[in-house]
C-alpha cells in the first residue's frame, strides 16, 4: 500500500512516499502546475500535485490546495474571533430589544384588559 503525505510551513513543503512493496519510485511534485524545487513560498492560494510511480508503472497521485499568507496566524485567530464576538453581541443586542418589545406590548395589552374588566 502506498501513502503519500505532505507538509506544508511558511516557507516551503515538505512531502513523503512510504509504499510497502516496491523500492524504487519516481515522485514528481508539481506547485500550480510548475514542477515543484524547493522553492519558497509566496502568499496566496496554491495547488500542489504529487504523483508517485513505481517500477511496475502504478502510479497514485494527491492534490492538496492550501493558502499561504504572511499575517500570523494568532492575529488571524484574534481577528476573526473579534468579529465573532461583535456579531454575537450585535445579535443579542437585537434579539434582547425585540423580546423588551414584545413583553412591553403583552403587558399593555393585558393591563388594558383588566382595566376593561373592572
Amino acid at each position: 500500500q502506498r501513502q503519500i503525505s505532505c507538509r506544508v510551513n511558511q516557507n516551503k513543503i515538505e512531502y513523503d512516499v512510504f509504499d510497502n512493496i516496491s523500492i524504487n519510485i519516481v515522485v514528481n511534485a508539481y506547485l500550480d502546475g510548475v514542477i515543484y524545487d524547493d522553492n519558497l513560498l509566496v502568499d496566496g492560494e496554491h495547488i500542489l500535485f504529487i504523483e508517485a510511480i513505481d517500477e511496475a508503472g502504478n502510479m497514485s497521485q494527491i492534490n492538496y490546495k492550501f493558502v499561504i499568507s504572511s499575517d500570523s496566524y494568532i492575529e488571524e485567530v484574534f481577528n476573526h474571533n473579534l468579529r465573532l464576538k461583535s456579531g454575537v453581541i450585535i445579535t443579542f443586542v437585537l434579539i434582547s430589544c425585540i423580546l423588551i418589545l414584545f413583553v412591553k406590548i403583552w403587558m399593555n395589552f393585558k393591563y388594558r384588559k383588566i382595566v376593561k374588566e373592572k
